[in-house]
Formats: structure tokens, sequence, C-alpha cells
């Protein structure tokens, strides 16, 4: 990328001018890349706020929190809004709770469930 077209309207602006037919996998580059440009922003956002090493995945599920915050809500329900597995999830929220991203509350009802 050169550097006079570092900004997202610069990128805009040439996603807006390729030629669709290009390739057939042209529209899954262009995500991919696209993809890569937003991880490297909300990592730069991150480290500027002073949180290390969050991954996107660790934001989006902040994020999830931040606007259910007036809902218990329990592991099943990041599996489901994530469609990610309960193995994956489970790995995900311990590092979260290792690095204090959040905080897991067992039930008293039911100690196997944590909210």
């Amino acid at each position: 990328m050169d550097s006079e077209c570092a900004s997202q309207n610069c990128l805009l602006q040439k996603f807006e001018q390729k030629n669709f037919d290009e390739s057939p996998d042209f529209i899954s580059r262009e995500i991919k890349a696209l993809d890569n440009i937003l991880n490297r922003k909300l990592i730069a956002i991150a480290t500027k706020a002073g949180v290390e090493q969050v991954t996107v995945m660790h934001g989006w599920i902040i994020k999830y929190l931040y606007i259910n915050r007036e809902n218990d809500i329990f592991q099943k329900d990041i599996e489901a809004e994530f469609a990610i597995a309960r193995s994956t999830v489970t790995s995900i929220l311990k590092l979260m709770e290792k690095k204090n991203y959040i905080r897991r509350i067992s039930i008293e009802s039911d100690a196997r469930l944590k909210k």
C-alpha cells in the first residue's frame, strides 16, 4: 500500500474503483484485506487506551457484555451469539478472566453455571 493512501477514505475509493469481475475470489481477498485493516486499527486503539494483548474476539465479547449489562449472561449465550464451540468459549473466557477483563460469578442454585 502506498503511503499516500493510508486513510480509510482512500482505501474505500480504491475499493470502489476495482472491477469486481477481475477474478472469482476478488471479494474474499478484499474482505480479508479489510479484516486485516480493522484488526490493526482495533489493536492500535486498545494499545493507546492502555489495554495490551486484547484480541478482536475479546473486544466483541466485552461489547456484547456491555450492551447486555442489565441481563445475566452465561457462556451458552456467548456461544450462541458468536456461533463458536463450547470449548473455544471456555478457553477465551478463562483467558479473559485471568487478564482481569471479565469476572465470572457462580450461581447459588447451580455451581456449574457462571454468569
